[in-house]
């Protein structure tokens, strides 16, 4: 994992780690904290040092484009945010504090592509993180919430201004193409839910934010 495996050779064990990939750096997070001492807490001793070694890891990152991917998203396509999921808030700040381009993450079983946000959610076209949420691989697939419609929750209204693809009727994968500069993705759906109708794709590409933003 080299110099990054872990904060003072700790981290690799609990879940937390990084690494480089051509012109990417790549950061494995580990958001499973309820369990954990000191719970989901910032200051709790566990998470306390997850995020203390996050910080000086995107301190020293020098790539020119910075991935980071967990479990639980912050920002849930079928507005379910769990506890863990309200945690990540934490990972967001220091993410985009860096200048970090992209976040993987599951536990929803959909697929969804937000546009760039800031760790409070809100459009950020220049310096913004896309999140991706990949769930397709096989569970009983979510309903994406996203609705303007009266009576809607504060999550599906988010989600409605904010999601750019999202698909909760089939399973498939993500290709996601990591470029020197910048990325390319394309979700290939394999399997329709019984009873849905239309067809779904999505693929693109983006710019990362650049080198001189990491040093």
């Amino acid at each position: 994992m080299g110099a990054n495996g872990g904060q003072n050779g700790t981290g690799v064990g609990e879940g937390w780690y990084s690494y480089n990939l051509g012109g990417w750096h790549l950061i494995s997070l580990n958001i499973e904290c309820s369990t954990q001492p000191g719970g989901c807490s910032d200051t709790g001793a566990w998470l306390g040092a997850e995020l203390a070694w996050l910080k000086k890891d995107l301190e020293e990152n020098h790539s020119s484009c910075t991935l980071a991917y967990w479990h639980q998203p912050l920002y849930s396509a079928d507005d379910s945010v769990t506890p863990e999921g309200t945690t990540a808030l934490a990972f967001w700040k220091l993410l985009y504090e860096a200048d970090a381009d992209l976040i993987l993450n599951g536990h929803d079983h959909l697929y969804a592509r937000y546009r760039p946000l800031d760790a409070s959610g809100k459009y950020d076209p220049r310096h913004g993180i896309r999140e991706f949420i990949v769930g397709t691989g096989g569970e009983t697939l979510d309903t994406v919430v996203a609705s303007t419609a009266a009576g809607s929750d504060a999550g599906a209204i988010f989600n409605a201004a904010n999601l750019e693809a999202s698909s909760g009727n089939w399973w498939g994968v993500m290709a996601l193409t990591l470029d020197p500069n910048g990325y390319r993705w394309k979700f290939e759906p394999t399997l329709e839910l019984p009873g849905a109708t239309g067809q779904f794709s999505d693929s693109g590409a983006a710019a990362c934010h650049g080198a001189n933003n990491h040093w």
